[in-house]
């Protein structure tokens, strides 16, 4: 048995684990590899970056947003996460009060509901600092 640090709250937990027994961050396949690989001493920021990335993404679709990214380069990202109305819910509430939520449920929509831009960095030893600008 081998151990390994969590990416999500660096306790060292057994590579056979599933999930940090601290955090309960889930281990994949790839992520076990990943810290294997940063254990030899070289690291791929480029690999890092986009299971970042594609992690985000994931969280920002099951939340009910949307994340894009602006700009990316080898070793940094800026994105930016838009979370989007529930239509359906207002789409009740318009029709239960004869149209008159509709104004708000256009407010919501065209009025933006708080983007937040993000920049994601990756240094030479596979750290990942994300910071909001």
């Amino acid at each position: 048995m081998a151990l390994m640090y969590c990416p999500d709250c660096r306790s060292k937990v057994s590579d056979k684990a599933v999930a940090c027994p601290r955090c309960g961050h889930p281990f994949r396949q790839s992520e076990k590899q990943l810290v294997a690989v940063r254990a030899a001493g070289s690291v791929d920021p480029s690999g890092v970056l986009d299971g970042r990335l594609n992690a985000a993404a994931e969280i920002a679709r099951r939340a009910g947003g949307t994340m894009v990214v602006d700009s990316r380069s080898s070793t940094e990202a800026v994105f930016t996460y838009t979370p989007t109305p529930n239509h359906f819910l207002h789409g009740l509430l318009t029709l239960f009060t004869g149209g008159l939520w509709l104004v708000v449920w256009l407010v919501v929509v065209f009025g933006g509901m708080g983007s937040e831009t993000r920049k994601m960095t990756v240094d030479a030893g596979g750290e990942v600092t994300v910071v909001r600008i």
